[in-house]
């Protein structure tokens, strides 16, 4: 690869790790210094190791412990966060010739921190107009187990909306809520969303702004921690519901549980038994024979435990 890199007139981006003793970062610099005519950039995040770049399973780690290291400060999603919040925007310029991309990766990488920043060289990128958004923060809290996001614009020039994306590992967004903008006459606005169900343990959000020619960008990502429970529902709607109700269940491992549909009288309408895996799962549940009214659905797991009660209406 350090020879390779003679031949290589692409843009190009190096990441490595502090404790990465198997390609260690002296090399990867190699492979910075060897690319001589290309747009570069090298990023070096501090404590991470070889594995947490990949699967960091147990083959993996051994390699790494034989290698001299292993042992890291960060979490592993944490190294794939900041490894992706670089790469995403890095590709989306390049590969889909997203201008706002460009930017928003600078803006990353002078942002980023708990990595040292070995060296950049490139020209600047070129100019993409308004930006679609100017934000001025973007935070969030938990309360109550619920994920709190707060947001603030100075600017909304061109928007056409706004999507707020959440992950579980700070990696695959998905959509979560989508916001029309509210600044007027050139002035920008304040936002708020709830996430009723967050994931157990670490919840990702970022925003997504959508220009009127497409364009989109991103803003950093709020990493929230809630605490850590054998399951959890991490999406339930719509609620109040017609026929079919989505559920959303985080299991932190491979387990049955059973699910008991009640109504306001304590009887049980309906018990369903449940095979999850580790991770996230979906269900539907069928409420399309019931009569108009309020219900209780429950979840208890395989020793009786009750891990969720949830009041849902049906139209």
């Amino acid at each position: 690869a350090t020879l390779a890199a003679y031949l290589n007139f692409k843009p190009t981006l190096i990441i490595s790790g502090s404790k990465d003793c198997v390609v260690k970062d002296s090399i990867q610099e190699v492979m910075y210094n060897n690319t001589l005519l290309a747009c570069k950039t090298y990023v070096d995040i501090t404590d991470a190791h070889h594995c947490q770049f990949a699967n960091n399973n147990l083959i993996c780690i051994a390699g790494d412990l034989a290698s001299g290291c292993g042992f890291s400060t960060i979490s592993t999603s944490a190294v794939l966060g900041k490894t992706m919040s670089l790469l995403s925007p890095f590709l989306d310029f390049y590969l889909k010739n997203i201008c706002t991309a460009g930017q928003n990766f600078v803006t990353t990488y002078n942002n980023l921190t708990g990595v040292t920043k070995k060296r950049r060289s490139c020209l600047p990128y070129a100019s993409c107009g308004p930006l679609p958004v100017k934000l001025t923060s973007f935070t969030g809290s938990i309360k109550n187990e619920k994920a709190n996001l707060y947001w603030n614009t100075a600017s909304e020039d061109n928007v056409d909306h706004m999507t707020l994306e959440r992950s579980m590992d700070g990696i695959t967004f998905s959509d979560f809520s989508i916001t029309s903008p509210q600044g007027r006459n050139g002035g920008g606005a304040s936002y708020s969303a709830i996430d009723p169900y967050p994931f157990a343990g670490l919840s990702f959000y970022r925003l997504k702004t959508i220009d009127l020619d497409g364009s989109i960008s991103y803003s950093s990502i709020v990493k929230l921690t809630t605490s850590k429970r054998a399951i959890a529902v991490t999406s339930l709607y719509p609620n109040p519901v017609n026929d079919i109700l989505h559920v959303q269940l985080q299991s932190d491992k491979r387990q049955t549980v059973q699910l008991s549909v009640i109504d306001i009288t304590g009887k049980k309408l309906q018990l369903n038994s449940i095979s999850l895996n580790m991770g996230v799962n979906d269900t539907n549940v069928q409420f399309g024979s019931f009569e108009r009214g309020t219900y209780i659905i429950q979840y208890i797991n395989e020793q009786g435990i009750k891990l969720g009660i949830f009041k849902i209406v049906k139209n």
